[in-house]
């Protein structure tokens, strides 16, 4: 072999060499190389955790395609089967990835990324979020600029930003097209359940389907969670989902409840948020520490306002509450980034337990701040509030201008039952129509326990009226995190988040049900029970009716 054949062997044995280092990454030697586009992750694999998975991902090229990597439910370095701290806390920094957890057979049906040990917290000088998550493709790429998390549990976080998920573009001021989608996801005691940067580029978008998000801030730093003011870590800056900067937020068929702070805080340009429960406390807290906790906070905040569209959900508020509104809008400056302030508030349902000092009850639908630039009339905010229930609410509308000057506050009654336009800051515009406001709660069918579902004789059956067609709700919330078609029985869509079926799905009729199937011939049978509409009572109608009772239809 002459020289310059020996030479041109050398330079392809180095070439072999880099591209092998390149591709596999630092996490090579942990067996993380993927098999035909996927990584699986867990204890008996040879890629056994995700902060090794993360590492070949982000080295694998986008030419490459889609990478998916699978982590095993109960696959981790833990006696439980969790992934705890060093080997759970990751760092992707790849767009066209799913990251997504799949059963094993064993306990868990989804990994669970956690900092908590026991009674003691991970708390490394590097621990900040459980998962960040990061890219910044150039240009809109479409599903190639995404990052997809699926079925993943994230609890107990302290340091950094203290958040489950924390999304955001590689760059503060360069394009970037990233599109996060988050769904089938639990996350619980942490600052946040999902953040996203501030100052990121407009490009950015936020998806959220199927996700629990419960008691975030609620933190001690021995590892345990109590619903008192020194568990509440950061009290006011703590929430469920926080928003900070994005292009668009959209939140479906999700639950969202127990924060210290907001539920959902938002400042994309514009907001989707349909089809979800957002409760500020669940309504069946045990102990006056854990009621007191629900305070000063909102379900909903649009602090830079937007573009909000909000359909088909319900909300609930505990006792007692700091802030009365449901959603408030506009209490902060408004970018000037081409945002149109404008919110759709349809066919939702609103239940307060909220009381002030007097014990009279004080909740606002929604409050509408005044701290922007009063002569750009581009900055003036237009609101449509059309064909919900509420119930216990003290005013529909509370405009707010921070001092409460000229008497501005509480200018529209809580009926809100005619079309009135007031006159505030540029012309801004309140359309209020249809709403069904009620006091009694007898059109629930179990209003005690947190069912909404209407029952027969509400006054909001078959009395929506039209609505633009993308304000119109598709689907309703099935609890716990999901959904259904949501089919018209009436002559019209009926008012409110649940659509009524024709069958009065109270415990009357399931006991009536069970007496005939047991053959006690009960003397009240009626067939307001018969689900099926086979015209008789029988087991199927029963465990539907237990079903609607227990919220799950």
């Amino acid at each position: 072999m002459n020289l310059k054949m020996k030479i041109n062997l050398l330079l392809s044995l180095f070439a072999f060499t880099l591209s092998f280092v390149v591709f596999s990454g630092t996490a090579n030697a942990a067996g993380c190389d993927p098999v035909s586009g996927v990584i699986k992750v867990g204890k008996t694999r040879t890629c056994t955790t995700p902060s090794a998975a993360y590492r070949t991902v982000n080295s694998i090229p986008l030419s490459s395609g889609l990478i998916t990597v699978e982590i095993d439910a109960n696959g981790g370095d833990q006696a439980d089967g969790s992934y705890y701290g060093g080997s759970a806390e990751s760092y992707w920094q790849r767009s066209n990835i799913l990251i997504k957890g799949v059963a094993d057979g064993g306990i868990r049906t989804r990994p669970l990324m956690t900092y908590k040990q026991g009674g003691t917290l991970f708390t490394s000088t590097n621990v900040g979020d459980i998962w960040d998550l990061q890219s910044s493709p150039a240009a809109d790429s479409g599903d190639i600029g995404s990052i997809t998390v699926d079925n993943i549990e994230f609890s107990w976080v302290l340091g950094g930003y203290n958040a489950g998920i924390h999304a955001r573009c590689n760059s503060a001021t360069t394009a970037c097209y990233q599109k996060f989608i988050i769904k089938n996801c639990y996350f619980h005691h942490v600052k946040h359940g999902i953040n996203t940067q501030d100052n990121q580029p407009v490009g950015l978008e936020l998806e959220i389907y199927n996700t629990e998000v419960a008691d975030t801030g609620y933190l001690n730093a021995d590892g345990t969670s109590q619903y008192t003011a020194s568990a509440c870590i950061d009290s006011g800056v703590t929430h469920g989902i926080y928003v900070q900067r994005a292009k668009k937020f959209t939140l479906k068929n999700s639950f969202i409840h127990n924060s210290c702070g907001h539920l959902v805080k938002t400042r994309a340009r514009d907001s989707v948020i349909e089809n979800n429960r957002i409760f500020n406390g669940t309504g069946l807290e045990q102990d006056s520490a854990e009621i007191a906790m629900m305070s000063g906070s909102n379900n909903i905040e649009f602090p830079h306002g937007g573009t909000a569209a909000i359909i088909g959900n319900e909300f609930y508020k505990s006792e007692p509450e700091g802030d009365e509104a449901f959603i408030r809008f506009g209490f902060e400056s408004f970018p000037n980034d081409g945002r149109v302030n404008s919110v759709y508030i349809n066919n939702n349902t609103f239940v307060s337990d909220s009381k002030n000092s007097g014990g009279q009850f004080n909740s606002s639908l929604i409050k509408i701040g005044a701290n922007y630039d009063s002569s750009n009339v581009a900055h003036a905010a237009d609101l449509s509030i059309t064909n919900n229930i509420t119930n216990n609410l003290a005013r529909i509308v509370n405009i707010w201008d921070g001092q409460n000057k000229a008497g501005k506050a509480n200018l529209l009654n809580s009926s809100c039952s005619s079309t009135p336009t007031v006159t505030y800051t540029n012309q801004s515009t309140i359309t209020c129509l249809n709403q069904d406001n009620t006091v009694s709660g007898a059109l629930f069918v179990d209003i005690a326990n947190k069912n909404y579902h209407l029952k027969s004789g509400s006054a909001g059956i078959d009395k929506s009226i039209s609505a633009t067609a993308n304000l119109i709700p598709q689907n309703e919330y099935v609890h716990p995190v999901s959904s259904k078609p949501r089919v018209i029985s009436g002559v019209s869509m009926d008012m409110g988040a649940f659509e009524y079926d024709g069958v009065v799905s109270d415990l009357q009729n399931a006991i009536i049900g069970l007496q005939v199937c047991a053959a006690l011939n009960p003397l009240n049978i009626v067939l307001t029970g018969d689900a099926n509409n086979d015209g008789k009572i029988g087991i199927e109608d029963v465990i539907f009716i237990l079903q609607k009772v227990a919220g799950l239809r």
